[in-house]
């Protein structure tokens, strides 16, 4: 029954149609995260006006975009209504060399005041952790007085909803995206945060 040529051609067009069908997931999703992001102006006044509070501690939200503000951030002001003293907004970017030296692995941009954006910039041959790129910015004095022991990540789980009235995808090759990423490796594991230090925040993305 497996022999023959037309086996490894409908293994090959199988494993293409998923390779495809993930990519255009991942920018369907990347679109509906950009209708939903928050400008980081909001985030300013939200900080400055509207928290009944500040927690102490870190509390390090990671962002899938270098702009706006992340959706569990957005999620956590929402129904908490606070903010930690200090917020740290992480992106992880891979650029097209191999690697990317230490003294330029990370990017730190103050927003305001307790408010800090982080870029981690890696190569496509380097495995992206981002517990070490915060280390590498603090050793380097980007980050003073952060203790990476006492850092909550804050982490969104996004679950794919499939829409037929929303422009994209068939919705059966909707749905197979949705399979897809319900069962790939979860962004912590992906990026080496501390297992113990994670706080993961439910979010619907509609595609």
């Amino acid at each position: 029954m497996f022999e023959g040529g037309w086996f490894p051609l409908v293994l090959a067009g199988i494993v293409a149609f998923l390779m495809l069908t993930w990519r255009s997931g991942v920018r369907l999703v990347e679109r509906a995260r950009g209708k939903l992001r928050q400008p980081e102006e909001d985030l300013i006044e939200t900080a400055v006006t509207k928290c009944h509070a500040r927690l102490p501690g870190t509390a390090v939200f990671l962002a899938s975009a270098p702009n706006g503000v992340p959706l569990a951030l957005t999620q956590f002001v929402k129904h908490n209504h606070v903010l930690h003293q200090r917020v740290v907004l992480v992106t992880v970017l891979i650029e097209e060399s191999p690697r990317i030296p230490d003294e330029d692995r990370a990017e730190v941009i103050e927003i305001i005041p307790g408010i800090t954006r982080v870029i981690l910039h890696y190569g496509f041959m380097q495995y992206p952790t981002i517990w070490e790129g915060l280390k590498l910015a603090c050793d380097q004095g980007k980050l003073p007085g952060i203790d990476l022991t006492d850092i909550t990540y804050y982490i969104g789980r996004e679950t794919i909803i499939p829409r037929e009235d929303i422009p994209g995808m068939w919705v059966w090759r909707e749905t197979v995206f949705a399979f897809l990423q319900r069962n790939a490796t979860r962004t912590a594991a992906f990026f080496g945060v501390p297992t113990g230090q994670v706080v993961e925040f439910g979010t619907e993305i509609e595609i």
